[in-house]
């Protein structure tokens, strides 16, 4: 665990988190690949006890103030691109959804009242569950859930953990919507997130306008028709962006992960190492590209991450001056770079990640919330730098 996590504290008991003190772990039920039966006769019983585990859980998360914690998306076969990853807290969420769905289909009212209880400001489990059965016909008009919707403080509107189930949300119900809820839904967004305490007044317009435009236009992109005001709105919000392209928005919901079909990576920098720092992303942006019926996926920089993390880290600097911020190879980078760099490079490395611009940051959140966990390895002072670049803004907060 590293000298950092067995150190004992040297704060003030008034100033210490409870972190600092002990490492607490909620132990999650688990199925051990075992089908769990559930009869229909006991099916309320069965679905009241798993939603008041993770009642109590979403309660010890907030109190040991467990900031990286994502759950599965309630839309598995949905804009996803390969399989997922999680937390052990998955199986009882995905139990959750698999039982409430059942509930909906034998007895709406009672999954109705359900859902009105679970409180949207719970960033663990209950705000996205909410959203997934406000995009259900059978349990609520579409305007009620429009006005529940457009009651979710900014907090909540605005979480990244649960963009897709707002947005699948609003997209499914949208042609209900009378006029006035979809013109007050449109305004919601376009108004934008709050400015975040670490960003300056000049920076906040263009942070707010990012993520405005990306909820709007994707609503767009699957056929929601905005207000002509909130049109000409969005329009001109838009042609403010620099470069603004639509891949912004889809990506908002796109769920990356693994495939899980079996392709052969070969991951040899040869094709990149000994190029001009300056001409490296482009070519191996060429050969990351498998050729159809290809069985191996070609990752020259990967490869050049381990070989010379030195020029990788030029070579995407170079590229992100000119606006290029290629997902795939910071993903390489913060994953791959080896541990026993040097320090200037890791300092400089750290820095790199810190100046990330916040679309991209968010394009990489589910990467950078792995890669958060094992910070504590890093030890002083790596860590406390990194730290200090995290409260800056590197990852927001949803909160």
């Amino acid at each position: 665990m590293g000298l950092h996590e067995k150190k004992p504290p040297t704060l003030e008991w008034g100033e210490l988190r409870i972190d600092q003190i002990a490492r607490f772990e909620i132990k999650y039920f688990e199925r051990h690949n075992e089908d769990l039966v559930v009869p229909d006769e006991v099916l309320p019983a069965v679905f009241h006890l798993l939603e008041n585990q993770l009642t109590t859980a979403a309660g010890i998360l907030s109190d040991l103030g467990v900031s990286y914690f994502t759950t599965p998306t309630c839309y598995p076969d949905r804009e996803t691109d390969g399989g997922e990853h999680y937390h052990d807290s998955a199986e009882p969420f995905l139990l959750l959804i698999e039982l409430f769905d059942r509930i909906v289909a034998l007895a709406p009212q009672r999954a109705m009242a359900h859902a009105m209880l679970w409180d949207e400001g719970d960033e663990y489990f209950f705000r996205k569950l909410k959203l997934y059965a406000l995009s259900k016909p059978d349990l609520f008009d579409a305007n009620d859930a429009a006005e529940i919707i457009s009651m979710f403080d900014q907090t909540a509107f605005w979480d990244n953990d649960v963009a897709r189930e707002l947005l699948f949300a609003l997209v499914d119900r949208w042609d209900e919507f009378t006029d006035d809820s979809k013109e007050v839904i449109a305004e919601r967004i376009l108004a934008g997130p709050d400015k975040m305490d670490h960003q300056s007044e000049d920076d906040y317009p263009a942070f707010r306008d990012q993520f405005a435009a990306r909820y709007g236009r994707y609503l767009q992109l699957n056929g929601c028709d905005l207000p002509d005001a909130s049109a000409t709105r969005l329009a001109e919000i838009i042609a403010g962006i620099q470069d603004w392209y639509d891949g912004w928005a889809t990506s908002t919901v796109m769920m990356s992960g693994v495939h899980t079909s079996w392709v052969g990576a070969d991951e040899t920098p040869d094709a990149i190492l000994d190029l001009p720092v300056n001409e490296v992303v482009t070519r191996a942006k060429e050969d990351l590209k498998r050729d159809f019926g290809s069985f191996t996926e070609r990752r020259p920089f990967t490869g050049l991450v381990r070989a010379n993390p030195r020029k990788a880290l030029s070579a995407l600097t170079i590229a992100g001056k000119a606006g290029d911020f290629p997902q795939a190879f910071w993903s390489a980078i913060i994953n791959e770079l080896p541990s026993d760099i040097a320090p200037r490079l890791k300092r400089v490395f750290l820095l790199r990640l810190a100046r990330l611009p916040h679309p991209i940051v968010v394009e990489l959140r589910h990467t950078l919330g792995r890669w958060l966990a094992l910070l504590p390895d890093l030890g002083p002072p790596e860590a406390g730098f990194f730290r200090l670049s995290h409260d800056d803004g590197l990852v927001t907060p949803s909160g």
